[in-house]
């Protein structure tokens, strides 16, 4: 019998700007983009960025709301009538 891991689990320590763009299904340059705005990362040298998934993670849910796309979802309602 095979042992099944969880196909999706938060990442082990520190990571590139290429490992997390593909965690958050995302290009780099969108991570760039965050970066700009304040994402929480570690800068040894221009080069050389890692991320801290807790951080990440942290930020993402504090700065970003998610919307429930599917069905049992509210429709959303325009401002103008």
């Amino acid at each position: 019998m095979q042992d099944h891991q969880p196909t999706h689990r938060p990442p082990d320590g520190y990571l590139t700007k290429a490992q997390l763009a593909k965690h958050l299904g995302v290009c780099r340059r969108t991570i760039n983009n965050l970066m700009a705005i304040g994402l929480p990362h570690l800068r040894f040298n221009p080069r050389l960025v890692r991320f801290a998934w807790p951080d990440v993670n942290r930020w993402i849910q504090e700065n970003y709301r998610s919307r429930r796309i599917g069905p049992g979802s509210r429709p959303v309602r325009s401002a103008t009538p």
